[in-house]
């Protein structure tokens, strides 16, 4: 009687084709059994063609899921949990049965480790990531070890879209520090929080934001030397210049968009920082301003409209 031939016998061609068959939790499962085959699968880094991507962060706990979508079979949640030192992590299923294990090891260290890894062999580039955490003082105690982590793996995501959720202003730009700027598009910041200027200079700064073509900041509050506390339903004069400033120094911005409440007193701050409407782009519900953009065959069209301003970079007709 011939003996069963077992995974490790295999040549590698044949296990590779295998491996390349499995899905991430398949492949999770296969790199936890012994440390032959964790080697196997590292070195091959298979490519989990993972399309979008949330990470939420709350007090005692974290959620991943990949293939976020309607068609919850394509959907892969794993939730971390934290038991007083120790990790329950367990895999979220569409039928409503939980796998559940408990590992010695703290939460955010066991959803480093395995997110790091999983990324490591991504080939594919990623069209969204969210980013969704509330944050208090422990908050940010969590979120800053999260990000030291994903930091220490030096690892770059390559991102199309990235979606922050979050009221902690500093972990923007840290956040923003592990994106790939090569393949970052668009940056959307939201959460009902305090920007400041200097921490918009900060964001502006970054190679990330310079390579991005748009960058989409609603439900904040904005803080300017002029006033101390602005929301978007009383943008500064000084914050338009600064919007306008960051395309004539980040020629791949292409757009810019604010969130409002209300139109009726954007159209007099407008005209007293870049003057009247241009009527010949303008129409009886929309208001256009046309910017130069010295040594540029690009402009600058400032529109309002309900509930928006947009900045967007055109070419000169």
């Amino acid at each position: 009687m011939a003996s069963e031939l077992s995974l490790l016998q295999m040549p590698d061609v044949a296990l590779n084709e295998i491996v390349k068959k499995c899905d991430y939790i398949s492949i999770q499962s296969l790199h936890k059994v012994c440390r032959d085959l964790r080697i196997f699968i590292e070195d091959l880094k298979p490519d989990y063609q993972f399309t979008n991507i949330c990470i939420e962060l709350d007090p005692d706990s974290l959620e991943l899921t990949f293939n976020d979508s309607n068609d919850e079979e394509k959907e892969i949640t794993i939730r971390y949990k934290k038991h007083e030192l120790n990790c329950y992590v367990s895999l979220v299923k569409p039928s409503g049965k939980n796998s559940e294990h408990l590992l010695n090891t703290h939460y955010i260290d066991c959803f480093s480790k395995d997110f790091a890894i999983a990324m490591s062999s991504q080939k594919s580039i990623v069209q969204l990531l969210i980013l969704s955490h509330p944050v208090d003082f422990y908050m940010k105690s969590r979120a800053g070890d999260l990000l030291r982590k994903l930091k220490a793996g030096n690892l770059l995501l390559k991102v199309r879209s990235v979606v922050l959720s979050t009221k902690g202003t500093s972990m923007i730009v840290r956040f923003l520090q592990i994106l790939d700027p090569n393949y970052l598009e668009t940056i959307k910041i939201d959460g009902y929080h305090y920007l400041t200027m200097k921490e918009i200079t900060e964001i502006c700064q970054l190679e990330q934001f310079k390579k991005a073509k748009e960058l989409e900041i609603s439900s904040c509050f904005i803080t300017t030397p002029v006033e101390v506390a602005v929301w978007y339903r009383s943008v500064s004069v000084e914050m338009l210049r600064s919007v306008k400033q960051m395309f004539i120094t980040s020629p791949n911005l292409s757009s810019f968009l604010i969130q409002i409440s209300h139109n009726k007193c954007y159209q007099s701050l407008i005209t007293s920082c870049f003057g009247p409407p241009d009527e010949q782009i303008s129409t009886k519900s929309t208001f256009r301003w046309l910017l130069m953009i010295p040594g540029s065959e690009d402009v600058i069209i400032v529109e309002i409209e309900q509930f928006r301003v947009k900045f967007e970079r055109k070419k000169k007709n």
